[in-house]
């Protein structure tokens, strides 16, 4: 095993490129062949070889999924990502946006925390950070030795069902992505709770569920309808203008023919005609809530691999009431 660190010469050399493509490699602002850029982690890899950007380990990285730079926009993440750069900077740190696919560029002498904002199943490689010595925040995820601050999914959850219940609705439409990450995972089970606390019996026939990338399907919309839900519920952000579009071409009116219930897009929803209600998650003070332990991890005060020990406190949801609840009707139009 190789003890001593090798340079960017001999690294270099070892890869028979030059030492300006390396260094291209390394800081990740320039687009190098995908073959070659392989080949040069790899080999820096086997060679011990660290860059040494910087000295200063205020750099915090922002791990995205891979092609989020190209992909259909996401709400919920250019809001989350925008409100996690702000108050990265306002606390006199460097946000780093690194995707996926550049998780190798991260090194512990001037990386000091990786927040994770990358809803997929990939515990394996997040804990290699914490392997390298880069502790790990998981957004609305958990990484298994990592650290992580959430908002409560479970709460809103039952929040939006509770609502609903409450205006007389009993066959309410669950809209959301499969339980295959933490985050909906966290809501389905509010809403199987809601229903019990409710004494209303589940209804395979009122979910409409897939995968979380994927856009809201319309003939899933359709037969959630024709079973006969008086009202919608979807928590999922990337989804609610699809919706608005779907029930206007379905020549449904909101909250004559079913009430909805999604989740907050500020400067969006309120727009709608009617507005809509909504639960709103407190990014500010997720991103914060993560920040806060950024501190705490340069410091020593907490362990790179997070203890059994931690404990995660949720932060609690806001229902916004506006116009797209109404008393239940018998049936929804569809449904007749």
């Amino acid at each position: 095993m190789r003890s001593r660190s090798s340079t960017i010469v001999e690294l270099a050399r070892h890869c028979k490129t030059s030492v300006a493509t390396v260094s291209r490699v390394f800081s990740g602002k320039v687009h190098v062949n995908p073959v070659l850029r392989e080949r040069v982690l790899t080999a820096a890899r086997e060679l011990n070889y660290a860059p040494q950007q910087t000295s200063r380990k205020d750099n915090v990285a922002i791990i995205i999924p891979p092609n989020q730079s190209i992909r259909p926009p996401s709400w919920y993440a250019n809001m989350l990502i925008a409100t996690i750069i702000q108050e990265t900077t306002a606390a006199g740190m460097i946000p780093q946006l690194i995707e996926f696919s550049q998780i190798d560029l991260l090194y512990p002498n001037f990386t000091v925390a990786a927040l994770i904002l990358d809803w997929r199943e990939r515990a394996e490689v997040y804990q290699g950070l914490i392997q390298k010595g880069i502790p790990t925040i998981g957004i609305n995820m958990k990484i298994p030795g990592g650290y992580m601050v959430c908002t409560d999914h479970y709460q809103s959850a039952k929040q939006a069902l509770l609502h609903l219940y409450e205006h007389g609705h009993r066959k309410i439409g669950w809209l959301d992505a499969h339980t295959n990450n933490w985050g909906s995972a966290q809501r389905m089970h509010g809403y199987l709770d809601a229903l019990k606390e409710c004494s209303i019996d589940f209804d395979e026939r009122m979910i409409c569920a897939q995968d979380a990338t994927a856009a809201l399907a319309l003939d899933g919309l359709a037969d959630v309808l024709h079973a006969g839900a008086t009202a919608l519920v979807c928590l999922h952000e990337d989804w609610v203008i699809q919706l608005n579009y779907y029930l206007q071409a379905l020549r449904y009116k909101v909250p004559d023919d079913v009430s909805v219930i999604t989740a907050e897009i500020p400067s969006l929803c309120q727009w709608m005609m009617p507005p809509w209600t909504t639960v709103e998650q407190d990014l500010q003070k997720l991103a914060l809530d993560a920040l806060e332990l950024i501190p705490l991890l340069a410091n020593g005060s907490l362990p790179v691999k997070a203890s059994a020990a931690f404990k995660v406190q949720p932060i609690p949801n806001r229902l916004i009431e506006r116009r797209s609840v109404a008393q239940c009707h018998q049936g929804n139009r569809m449904a007749e």
